[in-house]
């Protein structure tokens, strides 16, 4: 009961504080006036003997001056009575943060007596809005800070405009927040009473900004002759600084370092030309340098030419409409530099020194070319945000050269950027090509027309995915790098994808239809490889249709340049059994799985079943080495066989011959078959023909070898082929029964059974179930008329014939 007890006081009292700090923040805050001069700590400073917070409006009565004697002081909103209300700040560790506006008694108030080197007036809080006001317009300032920081959290402090000229002395530090130059105001570097000249430096923190609003600012010393006498000290920015130069007095800063994530922005409108004095602009890498400006903005400086250098990594955005050859009298681009031209429909630069590119960007809708140019490192096509549009390029008579190890990337920018299609500008089918293509747009990139690079195809994995969608056109590459279940090469039709040269080494196509299916080929002869991958199984036999449902529904469709290759290669297929649109309603991922390879219209087993790798549910490969006969593939669970024409190839041992029977289920499209024998299991060689295959093949092969190993040569045509397994026959001295058979009428009739012997049969469905079985001897009949109709198999010792029940 006491923990209660507590608890609830406790509570109230946590309330009761929210609710009046609420209060205290809603409302106006106190004002509190100077009593007499002395130090901002001291009560006997203040009426009432308070010392003021940062809640605390202060007001510096008529001829007292208040010192600023430590870091501790700080205020709301300070003004000042008159001309004799002052401020005093000597110490290096004197600092007034004021959380308000400031404010001078006249336009002719010098507020500040004395300002040590190391001393600060800071502006901070949350406050939307602090405001400098007071000042004289369009005349020099009465006094100048030495050391002016601003520190907020939020908001911004801005000037009161319309002329305002603002004094520095030292420093303009904006190490939190946002300092705005309102319109027609300046900045000035002043003393500390407001005369001469100071070359005061200015610094923008990461994520802070410093904008002049308007074209009637200028940014220079107090004393204003001269080409290099008008500059203050230098300009650096970390975070974002947009100028706008236009008024006579010009922006003069002795250099511009534009850091790692920095960015300037040279704002458009004005007419006025030869404004902006920057000495030497030096833009990092990972920084921007934005011109938007349409007319030419830099001041040719006889004293210090301007220099404005890109270095690795950083990057001139041209945005206007028409200043895409602005540029100052030195202008140096660095290997690994980026020039973007980002304004909708514009024409690249005629500058010579524009005409060699290491990066190029080009962002929305049409960029013409004005001359020659070339490509050292990467072009970029790349969507803009609003407009959502996706780039094209003309080449107007002019020609684009990439030069060696040379990338094209399309990239798509926003939640949903624009779609982008290949253009035969930047990617021609042939000639002079980028050597890589990486594809970042989670709206995809279609393919245009067939094409090839030498490189790679580089996805950049997004959380969206990035498709490269082949259509009915196809693409050759070196390899794929970085894709995955969201970015890959889409083969929607009819389009493939070819790696080139694929030796020992393994490489992946990643690959896919409506979801990912890659497929790992190695030993690949280095031949190149064609690779499509469909989002079905094609049987058209209506025996096998109901089989496809216990199939994966993907069909890879793999080709070599060479067909069949010199040596067979090995094959790793992908599916997830976890995705119900990548297997039939009958796929059951506990059991084993056969891969199949189709020829004509036919089905043939490859290799032996298997255990796919992963776990029931998830991603699941099979694989199969040193396969030779290519063309489509797919996989079945084992006991759901697609139609094939091979259905047994047997062989049995006898005293001093191998009897041999190659078993097809239909022989319209076989061309011939040959057997092949090895006793060692490596070097085969021919030994028999089928010039004309039957449904039931048979010869006996004479040996007197313990073991013989056999495997039948199955041609498609004159030059595709396919092998069975390797059957191992051991010599041996089985009985050589022989029977006819005749079927008519759903009634089977057997009769020439060798020595007039009774048979042990039986008759088999398609997939080798046992349907009926028992014993028949010479002349006797079997009615099949209880089957249902379709495709059987009568099986008797070593024979095997098949019929069909109508």
């Amino acid at each position: 009961m006491k923990q209660k007890i507590f608890f609830t006081k406790y509570f109230k009292i946590i309330i009761l504080f929210i609710c009046c700090n609420c209060i205290t923040n809603a409302t106006a805050q106190t004002t509190i006036t100077s009593a007499a001069s002395g130090n901002w700590t001291n009560t006997g400073s203040w009426v009432g003997g308070v010392v003021p917070t940062n809640l605390d409006n202060v007001i510096i009565a008529a001829g007292h001056t208040i010192t600023i004697n430590n870091a501790t002081p700080q205020c709301n909103n300070i003004s000042f009575v008159d001309n004799t209300a002052l401020l005093d700040l000597p110490n290096a560790n004197s600092r007034l943060s004021i959380f308000g506006n400031f404010t001078l008694a006249t336009t002719t108030h010098n507020p500040i007596v004395s300002w040590n080197a190391s001393a600060v007036i800071r502006f901070s809080g949350n406050a939307a809005l602090q405001t400098l006001s007071g000042w004289p317009i369009n005349t020099a300032p009465p006094f100048a800070f030495g050391k002016l920081v601003v520190q907020k959290t939020a908001g911004k402090v801005v000037t009161e405009g319309n002329g305002m000229r603002l004094g520095i002395k030292d420093s303009l530090l904006i190490t939190n927040g946002n300092f705005e130059l309102a319109t027609g105001d300046d900045i000035e570097g002043r003393n500390i009473n407001g005369s001469g000249a100071t070359q005061p430096g200015i610094v923008v923190n990461v994520d802070d900004s410093l904008i002049v609003t308007s074209i009637n600012s200028h940014i220079r010393s107090g004393n204003n002759t001269g080409d290099d006498n008008a500059k203050i000290g230098n300009l650096t920015i970390y975070g974002y600084v947009s100028l706008n130069p236009g008024q006579t007095n010009k922006i003069n800063f002795g250099n511009i370092d534009i850091k790692a994530g920095g960015e300037l922005d040279i704002a458009g409108g004005g007419s006025n030309t030869n404004l902006f004095n920057p000495g030497t602009i030096t833009v990092d890498s990972a920084a921007i340098f934005r011109t938007t400006k349409d007319v030419d903005y830099w001041f040719v400086n006889a004293t210090t030419p301007t220099t404005l250098t890109i270095t690795k990594g950083g990057e001139l955005d041209i945005n206007g409409v028409s200043n895409q050859n602005y540029l100052p009298t030195n202008f140096n681009t660095n290997t690994g530099s980026y020039i973007r031209y980002s304004k909708t429909a514009q024409t690249l630069s005629t500058d010579t020194r524009l005409a060699t590119y290491s990066n190029l960007v080009l962002v929305g809708t049409a960029k013409t070319l004005a001359q020659n140019i070339s490509v050292n490192d990467t072009l970029f096509m790349r969507t803009s945000v609003a407009p959502i549009e996706a780039p094209s390029l003309i080449l107007n008579g002019f020609t684009l050269t990439y030069n060696t190890n040379a990338a094209l990337v399309y990239r798509g920018i926003g939640g949903t950027p624009a779609a982008q299609t290949t253009g035969s500008t930047e990617w021609p089918a042939t000639g002079n090509r980028p050597t890589h293509v990486q594809v970042f747009n989670s709206s995809n990139v279609t393919l245009n027309e067939s094409k090839s690079i030498a490189g790679d195809i580089i996805f950049r994995n997004n959380s969206t995915g990035s498709k490269l969608i082949l259509s009915s056109f196809n693409i050759t590459a070196s390899n794929i790098q970085n894709h995955d279940a969201s970015s890959y090469v889409q083969t929607n039709s009819t389009g493939t994808i070819s790696l080139t040269n694929i030796g020992a080494s393994a490489k992946i196509f990643g690959v896919g239809n409506a979801t990912y299916n890659p497929l790992t080929i190695a030993n690949g002869s280095n031949l190149d490889w064609a690779v499509n991958v469909e989002d079905n199984v094609n049987v058209t036999d209506p025996a096998f249709v109901a089989n496809v449902n216990g199939a994966v529904q993907r069909t890879w469709n793999i080709l070599p340049s060479t067909n069949p290759p010199p040596a067979g290669a090995d094959l790793t297929f992908q599916y997830n059994d976890g995705d119900p649109t990548q297997i039939g309603s009958s796929f059951d991922p506990s059991k084993l799985v056969q891969i199949w390879v189709k020829y004509l219209t036919d089905w043939y087993a490859v290799g032996v079943t298997q255990v796919p790798t992963g776990s029931a549910g998830g991603v699941r490969t099979v694989g199969q080495t040193n396969w030779s006969g290519y063309s489509p593939f797919a996989i079945s669970n084992f006991d759901m066989p697609l139609p094939i024409n091979l259905k047994q190839f047997t062989g049995s041992g006898f005293n001093n011959y191998n009897l041999i029977n190659t078993i097809l289920t239909n022989n319209a499209g076989v061309y011939l078959i040959e057997i092949e024998y090895s006793f060692d299991n490596i070097n085969f060689q021919k030994i028999n023909t089928f010039n004309t295959p039957q449904l039931n093949n048979e010869f006996k092969h004479f040996t007197n070898n313990n073991t013989t190993y056999y495997r039948a040569k199955i041609y498609g045509d004159a030059t595709h082929y396919m092998y069975s397994p390797i059957i191992k026959v051991k010599k041996g001295a089985q009985p050589n029964q022989s029977f006819t058979t005749t079927i008519a009428n759903n009634i089977i009739t057997v009769f020439n059974i060798a020595d007039n012997k009774k048979l042990n049969y039986t008759i088999n469905s398609l997939d080798g179930k046992k349907v009926m079985q028992g014993v028949i001897a010479n002349n006797q009949q079997i009615n099949v008329n209880s089957l249902p109709k379709g495709i059987w198999f009568f099986v008797a010792e070593h024979n095997v014939v098949k019929f069909v029940v109508q």
